[in-house]
């Protein structure tokens, strides 16, 4: 199995191996070590817990986890590692039917013009849905880094298992180079409603 090596796993096996040379060291015995690993998973816990996604427009408030493997997005939204977290493309997945949570089972209903709020490590950014699209499922262009913040959304498509749909948003705000379109966006498609 390919294991990433992010600067949260590198971190929490760093604690870790802390942890299990210190106790050596002190004598300390496991339930006091196992008591320090509680606290680093508090920790973590609290970190997570301020990483979520939100569309109102589908009533959608849903937590994310990193890593789009079946038992992350068995629970959570699932989080592409080869994409940000807060500069550039951000990329999400999840299921949208017959799976114990489906966050993305309404993606179909979104428009142009609605919004998409994102919140990691105590930031929260505002995007408005500028691309809805149908991709296949080889297609990875729609993930590759952007100068621009954005923020990709991808779930499969109703009996047709080599599709998915796309979605992606603009950062209301943010430094785009693309102001323009982002205002004509917001102002048509909100107008229309």
């Amino acid at each position: 199995m390919f294991f990433s090596y992010t600067t949260r796993n590198i971190n929490t096996i760093s604690l870790i191996i802390t942890i299990l040379v210190v106790g050596a060291i002190k004598g300390i015995v496991p339930v006091q070590a196992y008591t320090m690993q509680n606290q680093v998973k508090v920790a973590e816990e609290i970190i997570f817990n301020n990483w979520k996604i939100e569309i109102p427009e589908i009533g959608l408030i849903a937590n994310i986890a990193n890593g789009t493997d079946e038992e992350t997005m068995n629970k959570y939204v699932g989080h592409f590692e080869e994409t940000n977290f807060i500069k550039g493309n951000v990329g999400l997945a999840a299921h949208n039917r017959g799976y114990p949570v489906n966050y993305f089972k309404d993606l179909h209903k979104l428009e142009t013009g609605d919004k998409i709020l994102y919140s990691y490590n105590g930031k929260t950014l505002t995007y408005v849905i500028d691309k809805i699209k149908v991709i296949k499922d080889t297609n990875w262009e729609p993930l590759k880094n952007t100068n621009e913040n954005r923020i990709t959304l991808i779930t499969c498509i109703a009996n047709e298992p080599e599709y998915r749909l796309c979605v992606q948003g603009i950062e209301i705000g943010g430094n785009n180079e693309n102001k323009e379109n982002i205002n004509y966006i917001i102002n048509n498609d909100y107008a229309n409603k």
